[in-house]
């Protein structure tokens, strides 16, 4: 096994699974949160994680680097002594190899994520297209009447009614997302551009003031 040669060696309950990358593990008393060093895990990590590792002693073995950025451990983490749980997850797809440090095991796991790729599974399973009918009814509104009255400086007063019809031009955005763990989000936005045009020509009326 690729686990490096040290005296830095933890055994701890799993206590919580806080997502597909992190773990809580009581330690000699003390709770920690413990990170899988050299993976990026998806989010299908986190149930596999907590069916195999919760409530369970596990082995935490520790590389070159002690924490990351947040404080958080980074160890190889064992079920047992010999179930490599790091390279499982890279295997069976559900996780990337994280090439960010320069880990002992790192020559394992990136084989673990070519075989991954190789079998198309998990993460790297490819993605179907599927075509879903999309059905969009737009209601014409009525036709408008618009009326217009002025009077003019010799005081006749006049008004002129036309008839509007009132024309809607949809115009559909799609956007369409696909993960690369075979999820597709489908967004939609519909806006609309409107026309007035006249269908009547204009009634004139005129009416003198005495």
């Amino acid at each position: 096994m690729c686990l490096p040669m040290t005296e830095q060696v933890d055994y701890g309950i799993v206590l919580w699974v806080k997502d597909g990358n992190i773990l809580v593990v009581n330690i000699r008393g003390w709770f920690y949160s413990v990170r899988y060093l050299g993976v990026d895990a998806s989010v299908q990590a986190t149930k596999v994680s907590k069916s195999m590792l919760l409530g369970q002693v596990v082995k935490l073995v520790r590389d070159e680097q002690d924490t990351d950025q947040f404080g958080q451990l980074l160890r190889y983490v064992l079920l047992g002594e010999d179930r490599f749980i790091n390279f499982e997850l890279v295997r069976h797809g559900l996780a990337r190899y994280d090439d960010s440090l320069d880990a002992a095991c790192g020559a394992t796991l990136r084989q673990a994520q070519q075989f991954a790729q190789g079998q198309e599974i998990g993460l790297w399973a490819p993605v179907t297209e599927t075509t879903v009918p999309l059905t969009i009814v737009f209601t014409q509104p009525t036709p408008a009447t618009s009326t217009i009255t002025s009077t003019n400086a010799t005081g006749v007063t006049g008004s002129a009614t036309h008839t509007l019809s009132v024309t809607l031009t949809p115009t559909l955005t799609v956007t369409q997302t696909v993960e690369a763990s075979s999820t597709v989000t489908i967004s939609s936005t519909i806006s609309t551009a409107t026309t007035l045009t006249p269908t009547s020509s204009p009634t004139l009326t005129q009416t003198a003031t005495p």
